[in-house]
């Protein structure tokens, strides 16, 4: 079964390079997408640093939580192009949430759905 691209990001874009390796540099170029309560937007392909608040942050690796993306622009790199790299990330990937960061996504699941 081929899956989408938008279901690949939903799904936290399993198999790319280790975001971590270069934090500033953003597979996402920009994207439109509908949140949970139909309302739609769209971030224009730019640097992550001109966008504001990180709004793709509720779309990739959330499976659909807070809504779906309906397009997106990906950066790609050109094979064996040797790129930056900073310190190694040394602290767990995907640490347990604590209450009140389960609390605040309970509350936008809820204020992107009314």
């Amino acid at each position: 079964m081929q899956q989408s691209v938008a279901d690949w990001l939903a799904a936290g874009a399993p198999g790319v390079r280790d975001a971590w390796l270069d934090p500033v540099d953003h597979l996402v170029a920009g994207m439109s997408a509908t949140v949970s309560g139909g309302r739609t937007f769209t971030i224009r392909p730019c640097p992550r640093s001109a966008t504001g608040p990180d709004l793709r942050a509720l779309f990739i690796g959330a499976r659909g939580r807070f809504g779906r993306i309906d397009r997106a622009w990906l950066r790609a790199h050109r094979r064996g192009v040797p790129r930056a790299a900073t310190a190694p990330f040394e602290h767990p990937r995907d640490p347990e949430l604590t209450e009140g960061e389960r609390s605040l996504l309970g509350a936008m699941s809820r204020a992107l759905s009314g």
